[in-house]
């Protein structure tokens, strides 16, 4: 369990610079975590990452200087189809608009994502409070997926979106989930923002 764990630098409880390769969370809760920094308020990692099994609870950036992204976690591999950047059976809710600018409680940048029976529920920010995708770009296979997840009573507020899937070049899937109830203040965009296949 990582508690109410703050600090200055990018990811409130844990940063995972370029020497780290590969990261593996399972089983494991984040209650309240904050980076006065503006990426990752309890997770920033720039390798392969998988998280299973997670509980984020009330994580925020407080950035004050602009906009701060993956208000739970932001993920950054390398840009290559088979580096893993995958996160399942978890929950992230309740990240709320603490800093000038939020986006997105998970942000989740190249590699091949999946995200199969995930929670983002009540989660608070300007823009696409739930997720932000990016993967690698691939012509012939899905290179993000997102499936079995419940996507409910999200709030853009001050901005647009819930969901924003990113790059022309990439094929990308929500299969069998529930996404109800997302709110935004902004009238442009919808619930689903994409330039995706």
């Amino acid at each position: 369990v990582f508690r109410y764990c703050l600090s200055s630098s990018n990811g409130g409880a844990l940063y995972c610079g370029s020497s780290i390769s590969k990261l593996l969370v399972e089983q494991s809760s984040f209650i309240h975590c904050r980076t006065s920094n503006n990426f990752g308020g309890a997770i920033f990692t720039s390798g392969q990452c998988v998280l299973s099994r997670i509980c984020g609870f009330d994580c925020s950036s407080t950035y004050s200087d602009g906009y701060s992204n993956g208000q739970f976690a932001r993920i950054y591999t390398t840009n290559d189809i088979n580096y893993k950047n995958h996160i399942n059976d978890s929950s992230i809710t309740l990240s709320s608009k603490e800093s000038t600018n939020p986006q997105y409680a998970l942000y989740l940048y190249f590699g091949n994502i999946l995200c199969p029976s995930v929670n983002l529920t009540n989660n608070e920010c300007c823009n696409c409070p739930a997720l932000f995708c990016v993967p690698t770009g691939s012509s012939t296979s899905d290179t993000c997926c997102i499936s079995y997840s419940s996507i409910v009573n999200n709030t853009a507020n001050g901005g647009y979106g819930c969901i924003y899937l990113y790059r022309p070049d990439s094929s990308q899937r929500i299969d069998t989930c529930n996404i109800i109830s997302n709110k935004q203040t902004c009238i442009i965009y919808g619930t689903i923002y994409t330039n995706a296949n």
